[in-house]
């Protein structure tokens, strides 16, 4: 008896109404929620991807079915009630498939690419790789891939922020073939190892520009590198433009490298020790040098560069240091050459003097020409207006044939390697669970070593696999990975805009489907395999200098085609057939 009530009430509209308001309460929660929100995530996971919206549509199905079995032994003229509730129930066996079987996954292709694995949406699991396997360690159901390797999680966060760190670490800077060096506002003296070849000197290391630095200098700022090379010239250079390299494969870890052009003087040096036979203001230079106990190579390339830092035809007016006015004080020109150099001095200084020179000049070796005219005429002249000794010594060397321009420096690349960490910090959640990027400790044993890593959450797959336990594996905290028995490969994609406008009118994507069909996928046009799989395409980004990458989402619905589609066709053809039997009202009826 208690049976036969329960059967009954279970079949009867007076079990479906407070189903019907439960389904209802569900539908505005959700409603509220996202509107709330702004996520369709948190709505979703507390009203339609709760279990107990599957009990409640389970209990639906329970509701139709004995609703419809207590009208047994069916009558003919009940058909529309019948098709009504097979429709509903046909819809309900479908929803609650797809559920369950159903595959929703998302894929992402750069032209020229493949694939046949999707990312599958709000799952968390950690990719584990060893050479020659992959793995996976599903965050619920916590079982190892691999039997010599235990894992444990042991910490979890809903938000995190990431920072990389490179080159500076914390107290420490650390630079690949150098030790590790303190990360301080003073140079580093403990840093003895030279980064270019001899006779290049050691750097000093600074973390911020200092008034006063000591040459050569190497200055870690946050977002660049400043050389300072051992003459005061200055280089800067991006951090953004690293290089990233993979140490086999990724299992010896990452660096970043950066290479810096450093202005070095040993071409120039080179070339000044080739002289057989100095020209004579040189050798005037390098005895001058030799009188006062100063290196004449090193001396005269200082000249030069400072010469080629002022921009001009002669050396600039300015002072020198202290060996070079040593050096050129010392230096006795013949009275002809002083007097010849003057002039010219005088004349290169003065245009209008020199446009009006009554001599021809050659376009070649124009310089050189003027000196020797001057030389000759040298007896002839008065004595030339004061000059200083540095300009002067700069016009009798381009009279010479040297010019600035002969000795060009060298640029002596370095590369700078940086091992690669990432600092993971939790942050307070964010409401659009969209938007949230969950970090994940783990604890992983090997043959009785144990290490633990904090990884963030890579939504994309796509990112740096880290090392752990000596290189042996390969951890990435990711969604799950699902293998699909179709291989898409994306051989063009493209942007089409209105005409004369830059606003797109379609998104298109040519591939090539199992290696041998090709398919085209736009914004309102989907592919359906004879596997039930559908594919949208859903992103396109393309940049002129660069492939383009298209998003692909990937579904599957076992039921679509013999529940869900034919059950709403029942249903609609039974709720039409109920209406058409419903009484009318008469025409001729009047109300009193």
């Amino acid at each position: 008896m208690i049976l036969k009530k329960l059967y009954h009430f279970l079949g009867s509209i007076y079990f479906a109404l407070p189903l019907i308001a439960i389904f209802a309460l569900f539908v505005i929660m959700g409603t509220i929620l996202e509107a709330k929100t702004d996520s369709h995530w948190l709505a979703a996971y507390y009203t339609y991807e709760h279990p107990a919206f599957s009990v409640l549509l389970s209990l639906f199905f329970l509701n139709i079915l004995l609703a419809t079995l207590r009208r047994y032994p069916f009558q003919w003229k009940k058909w529309p009630f019948l098709l009504t509730h097979l429709g509903l129930l046909m819809v309900l066996s479908g929803t609650i498939i797809k559920n369950v079987y159903g595959i929703q996954g998302n894929m992402e292709l750069v032209e020229g690419s493949g694939s046949h694995a999707l990312i599958m949406p709000k799952t968390e699991s950690l990719r584990i790789e060893k050479k020659g396997a992959v793995g996976w360690f599903d965050l619920k159901e916590k079982t190892s891939p691999f039997k010599e390797l235990k894992i444990e999680l042991i910490g979890w966060a809903p938000n995190s922020k990431t920072e990389m760190q490179s080159f500076r670490f914390g107290k420490q800077g650390k630079i690949l073939g150098l030790p590790p060096f303190p990360l301080t506002k003073e140079p580093t003296p403990a840093m003895k190892v030279r980064l270019l070849p001899e006779p290049y000197p050691p750097f000093h290391i600074y973390t911020v520009y200092p008034k006063a630095p000591k040459l050569p200098a190497l200055i870690l700022q946050e977002d660049l590198i400043i050389t300072l090379d051992k003459r005061g010239r200055k280089r800067e250079h991006s951090l953004e433009n690293c290089s990233l390299i993979a140490y086999d494969s990724g299992y010896g870890g990452y660096t970043h490298e950066l290479s810096l052009a450093i202005q070095t003087e040993q071409a120039l040096e080179a070339q000044l020790k080739e002289y057989a036979h100095l020209p004579e203001p040189l050798k005037q230079f390098r005895d001058a040098s030799e009188k006062v106990g100063q290196d004449w190579i090193s001396n005269f390339i200082d000249f030069v560069l400072q010469w080629d830092r002022g921009g001009e035809l002669l050396f600039p007016n300015e002072p020198v240091s202290d060996e070079l006015k040593l050096i050129l004080s010392a230096m006795q020109f013949p009275p002809e050459v002083e007097t010849a150099s003057g002039w010219m001095v005088d004349l290169l200084l003065d245009h209008e003097s020199l446009t009006h020179w009554p001599l021809p000049l050659p376009d070649e070796n124009k310089w050189q020409a003027l000196f020797n005219q001057l030389l000759i005429a040298g007896k002839e002249l008065p004595s030339p207006p004061k000059t200083q000794i540095q300009t002067l010594f700069s016009a009798y060397l381009l009279g010479s044939g040297i010019s600035k321009d002969r000795f060009p420096e060298s640029e002596t690349p370095i590369q700078l390697e940086s091992p690669i960490f990432q600092k993971v910090l939790p942050e307070k959640a964010d409401q659009k669970w969209e938007e949230n990027r969950p970090m994940a400790k783990f604890r992983l044993t090997h043959l009785g070593k144990t290490e633990v890593i904090v990884l963030p959450f890579d939504p994309s797959g796509k990112g740096l696999s880290w090392p752990i336990l000596d290189g042996t594996y390969l951890l990435r905290y990711q969604p799950k990975e699902l293998t699909i028995p179709h291989h898409l490969r994306l051989r063009r994609a493209r942007r089409i805009n209105y005409d004369n406008s830059p606003q797109a009118k379609s998104y298109e994507a040519d591939l090539w489907i199992d290696h041998d069909s090709q398919i085209s996928l736009s914004m309102n046009n989907v592919h359906e395999t004879s596997l039930g799989y559908r594919f949208y395409l859903s992103s396109l980004s393309s940049a002129p200098d660069r492939a383009a990458k298209v998003g692909i989402v990937v579904n599957k619905d076992p039921a679509r085609y013999r529940l869900t589609y034919p059950g709403a066709i029942f249903l609609i053809l039974g709720t039409l057939a109920l209406l058409s039997r419903m009484p009318r009202r008469s025409h001729n009826s009047t109300s009193t």
